[in-house]
């Protein structure tokens, strides 16, 4: 036969589809309205076999929400025997305690990609295709994994740089269409962190990231993510800084198509605050009204209370509740968004 009527054939047969995710292949982000904005479903916020990119300025939030997402999967069953693997290759997560923010059940799975023979300590990817061959050799072994590349500007370039090209965009293109079926196949989440940087080459302006087209082609999500505002708090009548406001743009969107942005607090001392994110959530979109600092929540026994107490309240307790007002109040919203349009075509 013919190469070209082989390749014609080839072409001929119907790929079968993807299998519908179940409850079982998602794990939340760890953040309510990141789950919200990605799917719409609380605790939806990644699915197994998606590529996910994070991409923002330095102490934004990158590492955290990764991290985030891993304590999510320990202790959800559907994510019993996978490999929780965080590729410090930047190696500013060393004195970071897992185990005080994310908890014990966390801190005792993560593994770095390698160790050094002679003395067992993390051995982490120093170049892209490092980092490309050990990922795939675990996929292709089987592993069923959730790994964070942190980050990608960090792997230097297997080849030497062009005027054109760093050398990484042909390395990513390459590699991760390889490890892209395997990561179906074998349920894995892949993380990939970037750091952001002014895109001087465009007319438009704007911003960018490193590792070229091929990144974005293949992730399935990505979240843009800066700071927004600092959090301060008083004492003896002086403000301190204790945190920032993050904000959480999902700029590529392969599970609902939807362009949504999340706000969350970030505290050094405690991490990512999902219950005062929720309940800012419903404050600002006068869900609850807030009078003179005071926060009526009428779906929590219409308790009258400050920020402050309000967050303790529902720590003791109401944390289901606040999550299933929120999503409800959430797909208020977005209906109110739909746009009402008599279709073009019909």
């Amino acid at each position: 036969m013919k190469p070209a009527e082989t390749a014609r054939q080839q072409l001929a047969k119907k790929t079968p589809p993807e299998p519908e995710p179940t409850e079982h292949d998602w794990v939340s982000t760890g953040m309510t309205l990141i789950d919200l904005g990605v799917s719409g479903v609380i605790g939806h916020g990644i699915c197994k076999g998606h590529v996910v990119r994070m991409i923002g300025p330095q102490s934004s939030g990158k590492t955290v929400l990764g991290f985030s997402i891993m304590a999510e999967a320990a202790r959800n069953r559907d994510f019993d025997g996978y490999d929780f693997v965080h590729d410090d290759s930047e190696q500013k997560t060393d004195k970071f305690d897992i185990g005080k923010f994310y908890g014990e059940d966390l801190a005792s799975r993560v593994i770095p990609p390698a160790r050094y023979k002679k003395n067992g300590l993390p051995a982490y990817s120093r170049t892209v295709g490092e980092f490309l061959e050990r990922l795939e050799a675990r996929l292709a072994a089987g592993r069923s994994l959730i790994w964070i590349e942190d980050s990608l500007d960090a792997l230097q370039p297997d080849t030497a740089p062009t005027k054109m090209t760093d050398g990484k965009a042909k390395a990513y293109s390459q590699g991760l269409r390889k490890v892209r079926a395997l990561l179906s196949e074998t349920g894995s989440i892949l993380i990939l962190m970037s750091q952001v940087r002014q895109n001087l080459g465009s007319i438009y302006g704007g911003f960018t990231a490193t590792g070229g087209i091929a990144l974005e082609h293949y992730a399935t999500l990505e979240f843009w993510l800066r700071k927004s505002r600092r959090i301060f708090r008083a004492y003896k009548g002086k403000k301190f800084p204790v945190g920032h406001a993050i904000l959480c743009h999902i700029k590529k969107n392969h599970v609902n198509g939807q362009d949504r942005t999340a706000f969350f607090p970030f505290y050094p001392d405690y991490g990512l605050d999902d219950v005062g994110s929720c309940i800012d959530f419903l404050v600002n979109v006068q869900h609850w009204p807030r009078t003179k600092g005071i926060i009526t929540a009428r779906d929590l026994n219409n308790v009258a209370l400050s920020r402050d107490q309000l967050i303790r309240y529902v720590e003791d307790g109401k944390l289901d509740r606040l999550k299933h007002v929120t999503g409800q109040v959430w797909a208020k919203v977005m209906r109110a968004l739909v746009l009402e349009r008599k279709p073009k075509y019909r």
